[in-house]
């Protein structure tokens, strides 16, 4: 998913996130990095299903800490709660694209 650039939000040229896995018995999902593309912010997020607005809450939240709302450490936290009013706000839809799907076949 690409995100189109966003006031107030400084994300240093190529700085990556750690990789933050989220897993239950049913699924997984990976945010394995998070970079700046000249004028767009690219966040890549892997799964094995997605829930409606997933990537939306994820990069809401992304949006937070990167704002310095919030530490990073904090995702760790809004991923322990395992409760979605911890996590930050749903990310508008506009500017958010789907690039590529990977079925693993």
């Amino acid at each position: 998913f690409r995100l189109q650039p966003m006031p107030g939000i400084d994300i240093p040229t190529n700085s990556q996130v750690e990789r933050s896995d989220a897993a239950s018995e049913e699924s997984q999902a990976t945010a394995d990095s998070l970079h700046r593309s000249q004028t767009q912010i690219v966040v890549e997020v892997e799964a094995n299903g997605f829930l409606y607005n997933m990537v939306r809450n994820i990069v809401g939240t992304l949006m937070i800490v990167g704002r310095s709302d919030q530490p990073p450490s904090w995702i760790d936290e809004v991923l322990a709660a395992r409760d979605r009013t911890v996590a930050g706000p749903t990310a508008p839809p506009q500017g958010l694209f789907l690039v590529h799907v990977d079925y693993g076949w």
